[in-house]
């Protein structure tokens, strides 16, 4: 199963099913409940762009706490609510709320849409988001700026785990299970939009890499 959010990367734009999208005749399919399972994943993006069949890079992430762990349009369009009803009807909106809204706003919608069905908890979280100090810090203003290293593909690279809590704490939930990689040195094969680099089949946090050393 795929994760809201999920987009497609191609060719140097982000493709992702938005709330808009449903009230089209394409979009009107998706909510069939024979598929509706998937509106939040790659199949149904591939099913309203049929174009992207076998292309294109299939990226996802449920990690609303730091806004760049989405390309900058999922950024936008997550803080306009332009995501909100997909996320309802996917089961996700509560994940959502609770880590965009500020504890107090969270509590106002909760209270708010308990008596509403998942559009109408979609349109009572718009209408909270609407104001940008319900809003966390990270996803009141402009996309932040990447701060992250500069990490080319096919660059050798040495994992090291952080030291420090702070670091620590941007780091993946499931770290602990990688700690086999301290010390090792190893080849990039993709860079996300976040700084995050793959090597294998695990993503490393730009904090613990260190010794970059790009290929010639």
């Amino acid at each position: 199963m795929c994760e809201f959010v999920s987009w497609i990367s191609f060719q140097g734009d982000v493709y992702v099913l938005q709330d808009s999208d449903l009230d089209t005749k394409e979009g009107e399919k998706l909510l069939h409940p024979s598929v509706i399972s998937d509106i939040d994943g790659h199949g149904a993006i591939q099913s309203y762009y049929p174009e992207l069949e076998g292309k294109g890079t299939h990226e996802e992430c449920p990690d609303f706490s730091y806004p760049r762990y989405f390309p900058k349009k999922i950024y936008n369009l997550l803080k306009t609510g332009r995501l909100s009803r997909i996320a309802a009807v996917s089961g996700h909106l509560n994940n959502l709320a609770s880590q965009i809204l500020t504890p107090a706003a969270y509590r106002r919608w909760w209270k708010a849409a308990s008596e509403y069905d998942d559009d109408g908890k979609a349109i009572q979280f718009n209408r909270i988001l609407r104001r940008a100090t319900n809003r966390k810090i990270g996803w009141r203003g402009a996309y932040p700026k990447d701060t992250s290293k500069k990490i080319k593909v096919g660059s050798m690279v040495t994992i090291t785990r952080p030291s420090s809590p702070e670091e620590r704490a941007v780091s993946p939930t499931w770290i602990s299970d990688m700690d086999r990689y301290d010390g090792q040195t190893m080849r990039v094969g993709f860079v996300r939009h976040d700084g995050c680099v793959s090597i294998g089949s695990w993503d490393f946090h730009p904090s613990w890499v260190t010794k970059i050393k790009d290929r010639a």
